[in-house]
């Protein structure tokens, strides 16, 4: 059995609620699926789709719909396929990231801020993207709270998330301390999901509402 994990943005903006079906698919090596994303946003003209692999945090990029024209990336070209229209396209949930670029100096501290108001969404998570790369890195997440053992283990040295996800406003923050341009010139995402089982492979990555942030690290 195979079992897909495929998931669908639409682009790195305000949030807005992205409908993907099937949510699972187990499956038989040689069969072909098919995948469906769609949202209510009329002016959201970029869709991209991701693949996170079983006991992996990053998400790898598999290509992405502009208007009406599909662009792959080279290692899945030869098995997989984006179509769709975007043309004209809102179940809404903006999250609110601030300041939206950063420029530091390194061994500078710096914190990142997130909110919505979406009651029932208690889940922040906090993804890197680094130049160059089309993987986004999960660098961790809270439920309700944020515990010590919610940052990835690659990131729990520099790393650190705080906030209150129990109130109407959600908030929460992102610190980073001793700043190198190496490791912490990113861009930053700040996701808010509904609660979901955390046992199950897809939880951390479904019904995501992003927003993001752009930080450079002057050496």
């Amino acid at each position: 059995m195979i079992l897909l994990l495929i998931l669908c943005l639409t682009g790195v903006s305000l949030g807005v609620e992205v409908s993907q079906s099937p949510s699972d698919i187990f499956t038989k090596s040689g069969d072909k699926v098919q995948i469906f994303c769609s949202h209510d946003k009329t002016d959201y003209r970029l869709m991209l789709w991701y693949q996170r692999s079983p006991g992996e945090t990053a998400m790898k990029l598999i290509g992405y719909l502009n208007f009406k024209t599909p662009t792959m990336e080279e290692q899945y070209k030869d098995n997989f396929n984006i179509t769709g229209d975007l043309a004209g396209f809102s179940l809404g949930l903006q999250v609110d990231q601030s300041p939206p670029a950063v420029f530091k100096k390194e061994d500078d501290e710096v914190k990142l801020f997130c909110t919505h108001e979406k009651s029932d969404y208690r889940m922040m998570l906090w993804y890197q993207k680094s130049p160059g790369e089309t993987a986004l890195k999960l660098i961790g997440y809270g439920y309700v709270d944020f515990k010590d053992d919610g940052v990835e283990e690659p990131f729990r040295k520099d790393f650190k998330l705080a906030g209150d996800l129990t109130s109407d406003k959600k908030n929460g923050s992102l610190s980073i301390v001793n700043l190198k341009a190496r490791e912490h010139t990113a861009t930053y995402f700040c996701a808010a999901s509904q609660p979901q089982c955390l046992n199950q492979p897809s939880a951390r990555h479904k019904n995501l509402f992003l927003s993001l942030l752009s930080m450079s690290v002057k050496g």
